[in-house]
């Protein structure tokens, strides 16, 4: 046993540090200055002799980017149904739904470079052309795509790489899309963000605004989202295309959170940089707030409240849902902003009115229609001994339904177009409006 430990505890360097292995426990050894070995003299980085006592001492950790990187995949011995518990679980969307916008020029360069690219070529930082379609798919992943959409992005452009595939081009994509979407999830910033996003939809929110507040406040978290930052210049037309909201109703909710201590304002809008408002996320609403029930504070993300690194999973049916038929929820012809707060929290057990008045913040009028609508629809029934529970349909059908699909393109082309006319306005202006 004592040997087979010793075995365990040395490994070779990698090649691009140098010659040489890596050894602790016994039979290890300590270079420090003014070792030499190979001709080359160790110095020290930062200090002297006089000060070695006080250097930080360095952990294996530190150390292991020195080490062979074992995260490539081996050819199998033999089958086994064992699951190795700390493999992250795969993430197949993002845990926010972000706005959808069009593919950027930039990225379209990119499959369109890889559609003629050699094995081996690079392009500019990225070594190799399946690192520059791992880019294009986060690129697309940053504007709301969902696998769906970047699978057709790729058989309609053709990237060399993928289409090398043959029939594996699915699995080939698929994997790819959830490695960059586990990457993107897991910066400190983006897990704060998440988990206030999850806690802003499930928290009551009482008045007539109540609803309108909290869809413009999540979508200044997915706008915060995007970039990696609690403080982003957003304009007022992204904000209401995410939160299904005309233009005009935006600064008002805005200054509605700002009272309720969710946000903060910080720099005015930039016209001729073409450059929107700054805005902070704070947290979620003081207790002391504006027409919300009292509830535990959230130390958000500009508090002091940690960002451990953590998985967030969301259902698959429910991701694509988000994106692709995000015009189920605000838009005429689809469910109001009142289903859409009962909706968030039925579940499979049973809830009378009064508590999902108290859950959602709602008066009794406007849950019980809701209840009504969504009950029509097979989104809620009632259950035996009395109470709600989550229907038997699933949203997707009813998405289907209703064409929410269509919706969702409709309100999209309008805001394309309001753009378009904005950018004309303000050519024409020299960007005086």
């Amino acid at each position: 046993n004592e040997i087979g430990k010793a075995i365990q505890q040395w490994r070779k360097i990698n090649k691009d540090v140098g010659g040489g292995e890596l050894r602790a426990g016994r039979g290890a050894y300590v270079v420090a200055p003014c070792s030499e070995i190979d001709s080359t003299c160790y110095i020290f980085t930062a200090g002297n002799i006089e000060t070695l006592i006080t250097q930080p001492v360095v952990t294996w950790q530190d150390l292991k980017w020195l080490l062979p990187d074992t995260t490539q995949r081996r050819p199998r011995t033999r089958k086994s149904t064992h699951t190795d518990a700390t493999t992250p679980p795969q993430v197949n969307a993002l845990p926010v739904r972000l706005q959808r916008r069009n593919m950027p020029a930039h990225t379209l360069a990119l499959l369109g470079w890889c559609a003629n690219a050699k094995k081996g070529e690079g392009l500019s930082n990225y070594a190799t052309r399946s690192e520059v379609e791992a880019a294009a798919v986060t690129q697309l992943i940053g504007c709301g795509w969902t696998l769906d959409e970047v699978r057709g992005a790729f058989e309609k452009h053709q990237p060399k790489h993928f289409t090398e595939q043959g029939s594996q081009r699915g699995r080939y994509i698929a994997h790819t899309f959830r490695r960059q979407v586990s990457w993107l999830s897991n910066t400190p910033i983006r897990l704060m963000l998440a988990d206030l996003y999850a806690e802003v939809q499930t928290i009551p929110w009482e008045g007539r605004t109540g609803n309108t507040n909290r869809d413009v406040f999540l979508a200044l978290i997915a706008h915060c989202y995007r970039f990696d930052t609690a403080a982003v210049y957003a304009a007022q037309r992204d904000l209401a295309e995410h939160a299904h909201s005309a233009r005009q109703t935006v600064p008002n909710a805005l200054k509605r959170l700002q009272e309720m201590g969710c946000v903060m304002f910080l720099e005015k809008a930039d016209r001729t940089r073409r450059r929107g408002e700054r805005w902070a996320v704070v947290g979620l609403p003081s207790t002391q707030g504006v027409g919300v029930i009292s509830h535990k504070p959230y130390k958000g993300c500009l508090g002091s409240k940690g960002g451990s690194v953590r998985e967030h999973t969301s259902a698959e049916a429910d991701a694509g849902l988000a994106a692709r038929f995000s015009g189920l929820w605000a838009v005429r012809g689809g469910l109001g902003r009142s289903c859409k707060a009962v909706c968030l929290h039925l579940s499979d057990k049973p809830q009378s009115v009064r508590d999902l008045i108290s859950a959602t913040g709602k008066k009794r009028k406007a849950v019980s229609r809701a209840l009504a609508e969504l009950s029509q629809l097979g989104i809620a029934e009632q259950a035996k001994r009395g109470g709600y529970v989550r229907g038997k349909v699933s949203l997707v059908e009813v998405a289907h339904h209703l064409g929410a699909e269509e919706l969702t393109t409709r309100r999209r082309s309008r805001h394309t177009w309001e753009r378009e006319a904005y950018a004309k306005l303000m050519k024409l202006s020299g960007g005086k409006v």
